[in-house]
């Protein structure tokens, strides 16, 4: 049995320059310094963040020995984000006043130069209306947690004859406080007419990116090994997980960040994460060929023939999965929020997937069935729930083989190949999944690449 405590303490970044921002939660424009007339002094902190204090994270374990060959175990932990936020807080609000939008300096990047310091251009040329007033385009919580999550895992290990083990474990994961990009201060209630109409803060401005570290997140897996071992040189290893990841937002970093359709309603976008796959198999193995001294075949070799059929080793892995998930997309800001990437309207009783998508193998193919799905009604949200179509699967056979070759006392030469994808097998990629694409519900492209070889040399010593 293991087990223990440690806590985390950051202090949040120090600009050494006045940054402002709108926290969208209370309404309070928040400028770490004082910028008379409209600010006679600071309306938060010099970090623009309060410091954090809830960096504890515990940790327990227990194995149990409940018979000659079988071991059971259990863990739980917790594990804060703390760097994240750290950087997060260096990277999003780092933009200055007056407006903590970005300045706009067009034509800078020309041969012949447009701006002189004797004629530099007003504020107002370069903030447009909002030179001279609080405006957000960007934002966060300035009371932002740190990221943290509360991982546990209950197996058993169980040696079985033949140098064979076998383990399964049900592995867990809940996320609390995890770092989100939503599209903030956008209009209440969808509707006709201007959206500046509907929004709860209209005096900062349009909808802006806002960082939240609020999301909570689950991940659930059932996993499954057996491992073996041969006197004869071969090892192989088969796995297999049958897991669902959960979460308002699949990836607030890349390209979904502010994917969320609807502020007001986060949880509504509560749904399997971008990189969710039910299943997953993986075969894996390791062979040491049975040539040269000290094995089965031509173990009577000179030391010279030795050094080219001797030693050689071979592996290989396999990869299978059930696809990656995706969410069709509504054609555009349906609802008149602000708010981007809606989602679609899934019609009743409709099967989604086109008739023949499990038979797909290569070109441009229908996986969608357009029937399906459609652009809601103008001034609502859609009603596909987030991520809740799945793409194709995904085949994968790579192999290597390897030797070394002594060359003086201590060192080792090392040939290695590679061979990704070897059988060259296409993998489809997702489908376009915006309703109003000429080509929705069609898969254009790959995922992945074609046969990869490559060698290489190593020397050790």
């Amino acid at each position: 049995m293991t087990y223990g405590i440690r806590w985390d303490y950051t202090t949040p970044p120090n600009y050494h320059k006045i940054v402002s921002g709108l926290d969208v939660l209370t309404g309070k424009f928040i400028v770490t310094g004082a910028v008379p007339p409209l600010f006679p002094k600071a309306t938060g902190p010099s970090g623009y963040f309060n410091t954090p204090r809830n960096g504890w994270q515990p940790r327990f374990g227990v194995a149990y020995s409940a018979a000659k060959n079988t071991v059971f175990h259990a863990a739980f932990g917790m594990f804060d984000d703390h760097n994240n936020g750290l950087i997060q807080g260096n990277q999003g609000i780092r933009l200055a006043w007056p407006s903590a939008s970005s300045a706009g300096f067009p034509n800078q990047d020309i041969g012949v130069p447009q701006m002189y310091l004797s004629a530099l251009p007003s504020a107002a040329s370069i903030f447009a209306s909002q030179a001279l007033n609080a405006t957000a385009s960007y934002g966060a919580a300035p009371d932002n947690k740190i990221p943290y999550t509360m991982e546990f895992n209950l197996g058993v290990q169980q040696a079985l004859p033949a140098s064979t083990v076998l383990r399964v474990d049900y592995v867990g994961s809940l996320g609390r406080h995890q770092y989100m990009v939503t599209n903030a201060n956008t209009a209440l209630y969808p509707g006709p007419g201007p959206i500046l109409d509907r929004e709860p803060f209209p005096q900062y401005g349009g909808p802006f990116q806002f960082e939240w570290n609020e999301m909570p997140t689950a991940y659930d897996a059932l996993q499954a090994q057996l491992r073996r071992s041969f006197t004869g040189g071969l090892e192989f290893m088969a796995s297999y997980t049958w897991s669902k990841a959960m979460a308002w937002e699949s990836d607030p970093y890349g390209s979904s960040g502010g994917q969320i359709p609807n502020f007001y309603d986060l949880s509504s976008n509560w749904g399997p994460t971008g990189f969710s796959i039910k299943h997953m198999f993986v075969f894996s193995g390791v062979y040491q060929l049975p040539f040269g001294h000290d094995r089965k075949f031509l173990h009577s070799t000179n030391d010279f023939v030795d050094a080219f059929v001797g030693g050689w080793m071979a592996g290989g892995i396999l990869t299978a999965d059930s696809g990656l998930p995706f969410t069709v997309f509504a054609g555009g800001d349906v609802a008149n929020t602000g708010s981007s990437s809606q989602h679609a309207q899934q019609v009743a009783d409709v099967n989604p997937y086109a008739a023949s998508h499990q038979a797909i193998s290569h070109g441009l193919q229908n996986w969608i069935n357009p029937d399906a799905f459609t652009n809601p009604a103008p001034f609502t949200f859609g009603n596909v729930r987030e991520n809740s179509m799945f793409g194709p699967n995904y085949t994968d056979l790579d192999m290597n083989f390897s030797k070394s070759f002594p060359v003086k006392e201590g060192a080792t030469l090392e040939f290695k190949g590679e061979l990704f994808n070897i059988l060259n097998h296409t993998n489809l990629g997702l489908p376009d999944s915006t309703v109003t694409s000429g080509s929705f519900g069609k898969i254009t492209g790959s995922n992945g690449t074609g046969r990869v070889v490559q060698f290489a040399l190593k020397l050790n010593y």
